[in-house]
């Protein structure tokens, strides 16, 4: 483990404001790292029945007391969770600008978005923080909504309903994976939707090109995607302007083959984190600066030489 490791896991170690949650809260919200307030998301990836049983006790209507601001030491991130918020603190750390700009594409419910503006928050209090958090699945997008509002967000995080294209395109069909489709799972319980062919999806959702995203900001810190098998369409044909805007790239990858098309397209890029993807039947646990890990989404971290 090296220095800048061992600076991580201390700073994880520090406190993090938050609000106080009072004894009936705390039977539908829980404090996760970083001082994020979180309902019982990751509960719903479960079978159908339990997922809308915990849907109906989280009653994303039900909204948080801000009253009281407490801080105190969360939890350390665990898992590929430890590796996605290591480049939000390494990329923070980095920046010698005076704002922090953050994009998430595939956000689902907008977890990292709120991670990354805690951990800017908490390095560097007086940087501008701004993120843009874009989903395409209509009941993630809700509790995005929710999500951001429980934790104050207010202007600094934008979210989006729709989906990323490298094209031209108005509108993007979205489905679940054959597994899901077969185990019916939906969407309360499947976080694995992906664009598919014209024809072929359970709904249609606006697009929006990615370059035309990005002319936003003049730079962006952080790009990360987590977009269920299209990260090489998104991103290959878009490389000129991400060369020119973007400082750092974190992609979770859904296959060998498109991890090797993205290596090949930025091999100008340095490499920081490079982990090969397993699936929703098999982890592969992969040696790491924080110890081994099980992964299922791969990680692919690259940095742009031209910053």
């Amino acid at each position: 483990m090296n220095s800048k490791t061992s600076s991580f896991l201390l700073f994880c170690s520090s406190k993090f404001k938050y609000y106080e949650l009072s004894d009936d809260e705390k039977k539908n919200f829980y404090i996760s790292c970083f001082g994020v307030h979180m309902r019982p998301y990751h509960a719903l990836s479960a079978t159908p029945e339990e997922s809308k049983k915990k849907l109906a006790v989280m009653n994303l209507d039900n909204p948080l007391n801000k009253k009281k601001v407490i801080e105190t030491v969360c939890s350390t991130p665990t898992g590929e969770d430890i590796l996605e918020s290591f480049d939000v603190y390494s990329t923070c750390i980095e920046n010698n600008r005076d704002e922090f700009n953050f994009m998430e594409l595939g956000a689902g419910f907008g977890r990292w978005s709120v991670i990354a503006r805690n951990i800017v928050r908490k390095i560097k209090p007086n940087l501008k923080f701004y993120a843009v958090a874009i989903e395409a699945e209509p009941k993630h997008f809700r509790m995005m909504k929710t999500f951001l509002d429980d934790n104050d967000t207010e202007d600094t995080i934008k979210a989006i309903h729709g989906a990323v294209t490298q094209g031209n395109e108005k509108y993007l069909e979205f489905a679940s994976a054959n597994y899901a489709q077969r185990e019916k799972l939906d969407s309360i319980n499947w976080w694995g939707q992906a664009i598919c062919a014209p024809g072929k999806g359970m709904y249609k959702v606006k697009a929006y090109n990615l370059s035309k995203l990005l002319e936003e900001k003049e730079i962006w810190d952080l790009l990360d995607l987590d977009v269920q098998g299209s990260e090489a369409d998104i991103l290959i044909p878009n490389k000129k302007i991400l060369d020119k805007k973007v400082k750092k790239l974190h992609i979770g990858t859904h296959g060998r083959d498109l991890e090797t098309q993205l290596k090949a397209a930025f091999s100008d890029w340095i490499i920081i984190n490079d982990y090969k993807c397993g699936n929703y039947k098999k982890t592969i646990l992969q040696d790491t600066p924080f110890g081994k890990i099980s992964f299922g989404d791969g990680i692919l971290t690259l940095k742009n030489p031209n910053f």
